[in-house]
């Protein structure tokens, strides 16, 4: 595993509610816990709420992509799941959406590590993208 793809999973105790913060870390920490740390996930009730964008039902892949795009999404993501077989696996921007799109279960593909991921939920068309926007001085 790159340093990179440390910061990710590192990086998504910087997208949740304040009150899971410690227990997001102590999974993060360790490989062998990831599993249970992305069941968490299958939720979006676990990010902070002024970070979730809905895209919801109507949503669509190009949109969902559009909108990646803009927040600063470079060509390449990282997939944080535990279905699929790809978790760890860097992929195309469009390649992890599109392989996570309309699959439930939790599928979270980071972006910026502990700014921007995209997540659908294991509620059918579930889905959002996760954005914390940058402090500036």
């Amino acid at each position: 595993m790159t340093q990179s793809e440390e910061l990710h999973w590192k990086g998504l105790s910087e997208l949740v509610d304040s009150s899971l913060k410690s227990r997001v870390i102590a999974l993060a920490d360790k490989p062998k816990s990831r599993p249970k740390l992305v069941e968490m996930f299958h939720h979006k009730i676990f990010f902070e709420p002024s970070f979730v964008r809905e895209i919801g039902k109507k949503g669509t892949e190009k949109q969902t992509l559009n909108l990646l795009k803009h927040l600063g999404a470079p060509s390449e993501a990282l997939m944080l799941n535990n279905s699929n077989n790809c978790a760890g696996e860097w992929r195309l921007l469009e390649d992890a959406v599109s392989g996570c799109f309309g699959w439930c279960g939790g599928q979270i593909v980071s972006c910026i590590a502990g700014q921007l991921l995209f997540h659908e939920s294991d509620e059918p068309e579930m889905r959002s993208v996760i954005f914390k926007p940058q402090k500036t001085i």
